[in-house]
This record gives C-alpha cells, sequence and structure tokens, in this order.
C-alpha cells in the first residue's frame, strides 16, 4: 500500500518502488532495457515455471502433508534444462542478466532459485557454471543477504 495505491502482484510491486524509489534497478539505456524486459519475459514464462514446479514438489507439498510427485518432478526438470541452458550462455559473456548492471530481472530469477538451492535437483543452476556464478554474485548483495534475515521460510533452512 503506497497512498491509495495497492498493488499485490511481485513483479509490479517491484518495478513500482524501483520507478518511484530512483531507479536504480532499471537501465536508463533504451537497448539495455529491453534486455532487462526480455529475460524478465522468460523468467515469469519460462524458467521461473519449471523451477517452482519443483520447488512444489519438494518442498511445498511435503511441508502441507502433501506427497511428493516424481514424475511432475522430472517433467519440470526436463523443461526446465533449455531456458538454464539459454540462460547459462547468456551469463558466459555478461556478469547479469542485462549486462554490467544488477537489475529487476535479476532480482525477480532470485527466490524460486534460492530454494531450488535446498533440493536434490540443485545441480539444475549450480551444474551451469555460469549461473553458478552469477548466483554466487548477486546472493551475496547485501540487500539479499538483508532480505534472507527477514524471511521466516528461509532461517529455518
Amino acid at each position: 500500500m503506497d497512498g491509495d495505491l495497492s498493488v499485490y502482484e511481485s513483479r509490479a510491486i517491484a518495478r513500482y518502488v524501483n520507478d518511484t524509489r530512483g531507479g536504480k534497478l532499471t537501465p536508463s539505456d533504451p537497448k539495455k532495457r529491453a534486455i532487462m524486459e526480455q529475460w524478465i519475459s522468460l523468467e515469469q514464462g519460462t524458467v521461473t515455471p519449471e523451477i517452482s514446479g519443483v520447488v512444489a514438489q519438494r518442498v511445498f507439498e511435503p511441508m502441507f502433508g502433501g506427497k511428493t510427485d516424481e514424475a511432475a518432478i522430472a517433467q519440470h526438470v526436463e523443461k526446465a534444462k533449455q531456458g538454464l541452458d539459454v540462460m547459462d550462455a547468456h551469463l558466459a559473456k555478461n556478469e547479469y542478466l542485462a549486462g554490467e548492471q544488477f537489475t529487476l530481472a535479476d532480482a525477480f530469477f532470485m527466490p524460486y532459485f534460492a530454494l531450488a538451492l535446498h533440493t536434490p535437483e540443485a545441480p539444475l543452476l549450480t551444474g551451469r557454471p555460469n549461473i553458478d556464478a552469477w548466483w554466487k554474485r548477486v546472493s551475496a548483495r547485501p540487500s539479499w543477504t538483508r532480505a534472507l534475515e527477514l524471511n521466516e521460510f528461509t532461517q529455518k533452512q
């Protein structure tokens, strides 16, 4: 809630906060911003649905008394590979997803990646050297470590 604005979707909230607090997480260059937006689309539509599917089965199903569906995990893993390969190849030439600057694109990938790293499927990420190196950079950011301190779920891990 910000004045009379009530927004509940995390990506919309992040964009709004960024736009109203200095815009440091979006490139000012239109070409770099387009690359950032491309990665945000790939995150939301291609990679995170599969990674979150693994997390749902490995973390949330057991947490709420459900049974892990290994077949569903296998399908999510298989579908995730192509997007992660594209991401790994891109990160071979770029420090961050939009180039040399940490952006909203990087931030949007982080929550489910963090959870996936606590599953047996972690090698999907750690086994790709450029994603692994990127993760080490982004997860070392003071803002991320502070967010983890405030997150009850990650405190229990």
